[in-house]
């Protein structure tokens, strides 16, 4: 797939994930710059899904997302997705992760008692970042590529300072979502204007400010995962936290990024009202 195609994609890619449960076919066509035939085919090729797909298996990984930190029920929740008859949330839930929405609620009850306790190390408000990135799709245990292209591009083009960080976005859960299909955005801070548009690997995007909850890793960055399971397991739970449906990103504190050295510092931003 040649760079236009792939800087079209993506645009639309990043438009469905910013306004997911609101999104329409004719937005997104537009954003393509393709007509409706040969959007669908390109869609398809660059995903391996077709467009009705993919939206629907991310509306319901938000929603089984949502039932894991809302105190909601599964009926608002399946209305906030789209689903305004309970017996169609439940078959197209039960369809994609093999058991009903209310088995899964159950069993993630549960699975709370074994999170430790957590809080964040401070709240800070954080100014709107613009930002170059990689989108890498695959296991997350295959980023030490993406991550040296990243840094390469950074420092090529003087991008790494005195007060440079490297921020990741991981969009999914991997105890959820198939490991070939898990997003994460690798992403370096637009301290100055670099042209990406011969880069067809490279895109803008922009992480939002506001209010976060700031949570601190040492360690192997694969245990980044049980930070997370804390998280949303326990504190959220827990609390009177509300979230703001914005991502979650890291902020990488040093470059020990290789698991042997299980030297890594991060820290995790949760957006909260």
């Amino acid at each position: 797939m040649n760079n236009e195609y792939r800087k079209s994609i993506q645009k639309v890619l990043q438009t469905i994930e910013e306004e997911l449960e609101f999104v329409t076919l004719e937005e997104l066509i537009r954003v393509s710059g393709y007509s409706y035939y040969h959007f669908h085919r390109i869609f398809k090729a660059y995903t391996g899904e077709s467009l009705k797909k993919y939206i629907k298996r991310l509306q319901l990984e938000k929603t089984l997302q949502k039932m894991q930190v809302d105190k909601e029920n599964i009926t608002q929740i399946a209305i906030q997705a789209g689903y305004h008859m309970p017996s169609s949330f439940n078959k197209a839930f039960k369809e994609m992760f093999g058991v009903s929405p209310s088995t899964y609620k159950k069993s993630y009850e549960i699975s709370r008692i074994e999170y430790p306790d957590i809080e964040p190390v401070r709240t800070e408000s954080v100014e709107e970042k613009q930002m170059y990135s990689l989108r890498h799709v695959g296991d997350y245990d295959d980023l030490d590529v993406p991550i040296q292209k990243c840094m390469q591009f950074a420092g090529q083009n003087a991008l790494i300072g005195k007060n440079f960080y490297l921020y990741t976005i991981p969009h999914d859960n991997p105890d959820v979502t198939e490991n070939e299909r898990l997003r994460f955005d690798i992403c370096i801070e637009k301290t100055k204007e670099v042209d990406i548009s011969q880069i067809d690997w490279l895109h803008t995007k922009v992480i939002a400010g506001g209010k976060y909850a700031v949570f601190r890793h040492r360690g192997n960055p694969k245990n980044l995962i049980a930070l997370y399971n804390a998280i949303f397991g326990k504190w959220l739970y827990s609390s009177d936290i509300v979230l703001r449906d914005e991502p979650i990103f890291q902020k990488f504190l040093n470059n020990k990024f290789e698991v042997e050295e299980n030297a890594l510092l991060a820290e995790v931003y949760v957006p909260v009202v």
